[in-house]
């Protein structure tokens, strides 16, 4: 989507976690990449999937990436409702919805709700989830340390909270990946 078009792009996951690192961003890799690096097979991802810490100096960084790469969020589809149990569930906007469509404004660190977005970059989609999956301070000191894609010491989100995340909803593409992470010592160690 960098040149306007609203067609994903798999991610160059090697350039956007060097380019991620070289600024010093603080994140925990999360989704199919964090599976994929337990040993899950999961084809080719659609986005590369972050929880970052919201501190503003991180905040400022992650924008510097954004800005590297030409990213643009994606236009608005829906929302995140928090029930009343703290489930997130995510609810499509109608095709008559105004909101459908609408931009986020330009990524700002000091503003987070601009930054909680689908972003393309010339490298592919990056997921920037700071808030809906949890917070990188829950996540980061379970997470480990692993190679990606062949870019090493990447913290990556521990199996148990990726299991927690791949079960609640289920969804059927999950169920291999499931397998694999349930078949891991669950142990976590940071770098």
């Amino acid at each position: 989507m960098a040149d306007g078009s609203d067609k994903r792009v798999p991610p160059d996951v090697p350039a956007l976690l060097r380019l991620l690192k070289a600024h010093s961003v603080e994140f925990v890799l999360t989704g199919s990449m964090a599976v994929e690096a337990w040993g899950a097979d999961v084809g080719v991802p659609g986005d590369l999937d972050i929880v970052p810490a919201k501190n503003q100096r991180n905040l400022t960084r992650l924008t510097e990436v954004l800005n590297a790469t030409e990213g643009s969020a994606w236009p608005l589809t829906g929302q995140w409702d928090i029930e009343s149990s703290g489930e997130a569930l995510w609810v499509e906007y109608d095709a008559n919805d105004p909101r459908r469509g609408s931009r986020l404004p330009p990524p700002n660190p000091d503003d987070l709700s601009t930054l909680d977005s689908l972003f393309s970059t010339v490298h592919g989609e990056l997921d920037i989830v700071p808030l809906i999956s949890g917070s990188y301070d829950e996540f980061a000191g379970r997470a480990t340390a692993l190679s990606e894609c062949g870019v090493g010491n990447t913290d990556v989100m521990s199996i148990g909270d990726l299991l927690v995340h791949l079960i609640v909803p289920r969804r059927k593409k999950e169920a291999g990946r499931v397998a694999v992470l349930r078949g891991k010592p669950r142990e976590s160690r940071r770098s």
